[in-house]
């Protein structure tokens, strides 16, 4: 069975930046285009007037030239530069786009300010200077071409032709998407290989595998509450906690339970020999350790395997704790071994043949204020205690990991529109069909594991709309987030759906 990998906490540990709506997204799109659009027209006349000024014998012309460059960099020039280069500020900030995301924004943008500053130090001075002298030329009567004015005929088209070059970058987007692809490929999910140093039973129906680098290189780090994904031989991949010791980058133990009626990922993880090669993806955490003054650990059966290495964190930390582990019956309970190394008084051992089901309510009672309630198991014994906290235990903070999802009617689907931010897809997603199965018509290589809104591994990150949270990954105080979304589950409340994707 696979280890739950629920969580109540963001996947990256922070909520997605804030996003113009698409609405205010496209007006601020298209103020950026027109006055975009009239500086590099306006700056074409300038390119025009200074050559004008240059070639011509009339020299009331040319001061009349000049003039009216000077009124042009001083109105039009000023307003279009200042509006389009704090338009495509405010884009790269707040559109799905980004400052950083693609080259291509970067390079635009540097090639805008470096224009802007040098209208404004160079270009300007050479026009009032560019007056002066045309002024003189006219009261001595003969043509003098000066410094300046030679700068102006020089320097104008070098400007053009920057202010071009950012649009042709802002159209084709060399580093970034290609204007006509209709899709962006997704990066595959990395894979590490591994091989199966040692397999180890660990009580009736649970073993344990022992993972490490073929080459004996260290394995990525991890802390308390994290997953791997393990890609079995046959290619199934399915979500173990981690269950050794964080401090020890050369191997990996998870625990994993048979289930002879499963989708038959434990079968083939048992039948698994030392030697053989396997892949792991992650480590990834979405059942952090959170700080806290005490804690209550609450695992029933296979449910134990996240808990183990949070034991080992807080009993270094000289934190108190408490675990209550029931399970079947002593034969059927993983890693009791490990467990007595604790203070016996810190662990209360419940197996069901002999001492019933544990006393939940008696437990969360006498939490510590504050206590952290760290839950994993069956989902009966998880409503049970997500029932109980409010009023057993009302300043704890509760935390669950589920091995499937919640059994919860969430009421009539409806069919509504998703929007692909970066490739500019519009799909629509009917009432029968899931988000998931939309997506993958137009991108196949997205990543998905259990496809039941548990493991997470399908995330998306919201920029506009309403998600209706379906999964059982979501604490109840996060079922309002609007910035993240399982698509193999979920949906929407709003008529349309925008996903960074």
């Amino acid at each position: 069975m696979s280890t739950p990998v629920a969580r109540t906490s963001p996947p990256s540990g922070s909520r997605a930046p804030r996003r113009l709506p698409q609405r205010w997204r496209r007006l601020l799109l298209a103020t950026h285009v027109i006055v975009a659009v009239a500086w590099i027209g306006v700056s074409a006349g300038m390119v025009a007037l200074g050559t004008m000024a240059l070639i011509t014998d009339d020299l009331a012309v040319v001061v009349g030239v000049y003039e009216a460059m000077a009124m042009f960099d001083e109105t039009i020039i000023t307003i279009t530069s200042v509006g389009a280069t704090l338009t495509g500020i405010l884009l790269a900030l707040l559109t799905p786009w980004g400052l950083f995301r693609h080259w291509w924004i970067l390079t635009k943008l540097v090639i805008t300010l470096a224009i802007f500053t040098s209208a404004f130090t160079l270009t300007h001075p050479w026009v009032l200077a560019s007056i002066d002298d045309a002024r003189a030329s006219l009261e001595s009567g003969s043509r003098l071409i000066t410094e300046p004015q030679e700068m102006i005929t020089a320097g104008s088209p070098v400007m053009l032709l920057m202010l071009t070059t950012a649009a042709v970058i802002s159209f084709y987007k060399p580093w970034g998407r290609i204007r006509r692809s209709n899709r962006t490929p997704a990066a595959k999910p990395a894979e590490t290989p591994v091989v199966l140093r040692e397999v180890r039973q660990e009580a009736e129906g649970v073993v344990s595998l022992e993972l490490a680098d073929p080459q004996g290189r260290p394995l990525p780090q991890w802390v308390p509450g994290a997953h791997v994904d393990l890609v079995l031989p046959s290619g199934k991949v399915r979500q173990y906690s981690l269950c050794s010791d964080p401090g020890d980058t050369g191997t990996y133990r998870v625990g994993i339970l048979r289930e002879p009626e499963g989708r038959g990922g434990s079968v083939e993880a048992h039948a698994l020999r030392p030697g053989q090669a396997l892949a792991i993806r992650g480590p990834r955490n979405n059942f952090p350790l959170a700080d806290a003054p005490a804690y209550l650990f609450i695992a029933g059966g296979i449910g134990i395997t996240p808990l183990i290495p949070m034991l080992h964190q807080v009993a270094a930390a000289g934190k108190p704790w408490r675990l209550v582990y029931g399970g079947r019956s002593f034969m059927t309970m993983a890693y009791l071994d490990e467990l007595r190394q604790f203070v016996p008084q810190q662990i209360q051992l419940v197996p069901q043949d002999t001492a019933g089901l544990p006393d939940l309510e008696g437990a969360l009672r006498g939490a510590p204020e504050g206590c952290a309630v760290y839950c994993c198991g069956p989902e009966g014994l998880i409503n049970a205690v997500e029932q109980l906290v409010p009023t057993a235990c009302p300043s704890g903070q509760l935390h669950v990991e589920r091995f499937a999802a919640a059994d919860v009617d969430h009421g009539e689907k409806v069919p509504f529109e998703l929007e692909l931010a970066r490739s500019e897809q519009q799909l629509h997603v009917p009432a029968d069909r899931s988000t998931l199965e939309v997506l993958r018509e137009v991108r196949p290589e997205l990543d998905a594991s259990c496809e039941d809104g548990v493991c997470g591994t399908c995330v998306l990150s919201v920029l506009s709309g309403v998600p209706e949270h379906r999964d059982s990954i979501l604490a109840s105080t996060e079922r309002d987030r609007t910035d993240v979304f399982y698509p193999c589950v979920s949906r929407a409340r709003s008529q349309r759906l925008v996903v960074d994707l």
